[in-house]
């Protein structure tokens, strides 16, 4: 909030069009600054008192992303208060994957962006959270079509 004091800034940076056309249009009518305050009083009130929605899908994304894809799936849908099969029809439906998927999509993206030249397979896979290099080497290939070796070969 602080960046934007002495600044003036157009309403509809903060509130979508539609109603701030509504509350321009009850400005106009409204005949005294008395009658114009009470409309934006009136608005503001009612932004105060709207609940705010928490999305469990959201941070349960961010949560995944913050364990660099390593978090328990049963415990992420515990936290989130949501049985497993909720928790998991609602991120598919959200995300276009599965949790599991998800989770290993980000495990391996945070190793390809955190490999060093000198990998070594056993090493990287284990560091990722993989069981073991065979694991590692399976889901490499089904999300990038290729085998752990030959991508940083190439790259």
């Amino acid at each position: 909030m602080h960046l934007l004091f002495g600044q003036c800034l157009p309403l509809d940076n903060f509130i979508l069009g539609a109603k701030v056309d509504t509350i321009i249009a009850q400005l106009t009518k409204a005949r005294t600054d008395t009658a114009r305050l009470k409309v934006i009083e009136n608005f503001l009130i009612s932004r105060l008192n709207k609940k705010v929605k928490i999305d469990p899908i959201g941070i349960a994304i961010d949560l995944i992303k913050q364990g660099a894809g390593n978090t328990k799936i049963t415990l992420l849908a515990e936290e989130m208060k949501l049985s497993l099969c909720q928790f998991e029809k609602r991120f598919r439906k959200i995300v276009g994957a599965s949790p599991k998927t998800f989770s290993s999509i980000v495990r391996l993206r945070k190793l390809i962006n955190a490999a060093p030249n000198d990998y070594n397979m056993t090493r990287l896979g284990l560091e990722a959270g993989f069981s073991d290099q065979a694991h590692f080497i399976r889901a490499f290939k089904l999300y990038t079509g290729i085998t752990p070796k030959q991508y940083f070969k190439e790259k």
